[in-house]
């Protein structure tokens, strides 16, 4: 056990999942090696190893890290790397998101998004005030989506109603601060030309989700070439703790 004061671990007895979170430094070498291992068995449609081998930093240069490994067999399952973002106060980048195939329609993201919350709600400042994310994949979009309107929060881009022009704006900003060179499809949300750092053939087959229109609008408008930028804006401390009870009920003052 990883005894540093930024590394959390741990499950309730019985639970299918055992939870790692590290705040403020990367992965110790063997904890890598081990989770890019188990990643390799647990996603035989896609490239973990390339995947990291071109972004290193997804292990390295985080802010905050969580790991899930199945509780039977003890291999890691999930990942979830996120950072501050240099834009504004209280940006959030949530950088790499992998989930093991068999678990993908389970509990697993749910469980590390729930511990990033934590995470972020511990800390004492600043805090965070959006959260950003860039997908080709239509599950992560729908985990974001489910917070749209949670104590007056905001998703964009928003398919189920036009977005107000403040979030828009900060949409082209963060598309320009993240890909300067790329023309970015405010409408749709979409950065064109954004999977640079993303191994070719990452993905075997176009990524797909349990909802068929919004499997269309991914295949029809970001491919595997583009990237939709999701932005998730809380306008309150109030959303932020409603956000942080979704996962973990009964906190307080934290979060504000």
């Amino acid at each position: 056990m990883d005894t540093r004061p930024n590394h959390r671990a741990g499950a309730a007895p019985g639970a299918r999942y055992i939870l790692a979170s590290y705040a403020g430094a990367g992965l110790p070498p063997e904890r890598a090696s081990a989770l890019v291992d188990d990643l390799v068995l647990e996603m035989p449609h896609y490239r973990p190893r390339a995947y990291f081998g071109a972004k290193p930093e997804a292990l390295s240069g985080m802010d905050w890290l969580v790991t899930a490994r199945d509780a039977r067999s003890g291999r890691h399952c999930a990942y979830l790397g996120a950072c501050w973002l240099p834009y504004g106060a209280g940006t959030v980048m949530l950088y790499s998101l992998l989930v093991g195939e068999r678990q993908q329609r389970g509990p697993a993201t749910f469980l590390v998004l729930g511990a990033l919350f934590g995470m972020l709600a511990d800390q004492q400042a600043p805090p965070f005030q959006r959260l950003i994310l860039k997908t080709a994949h239509p599950r992560s979009y729908l985990a974001m989506e489910r917070f749209d309107g949670l104590a007056g929060s905001e998703f964009f881009p928003n398919r189920r109603r036009a977005n107000g022009e403040q979030v828009r704006r900060k949409a082209q900003a963060l598309a320009a601060l993240l890909h300067p060179a790329s023309r970015f499809d405010a409408e749709h949300g979409v950065i064109h030309d954004a999977a640079l750092g993303t191994p070719n053939d990452f993905y075997q087959a176009a990524p797909t989700s349990s909802d068929a229109s919004l499997n269309r609008l991914f295949a029809q408008r970001v491919g595997l070439d583009h990237r939709m930028l999701c932005i998730l804006e809380f306008g309150s401390a109030a959303a932020r703790l409603a956000l942080c009870n979704r996962f973990q009920p009964g906190r307080r003052g934290e979060c504000a």
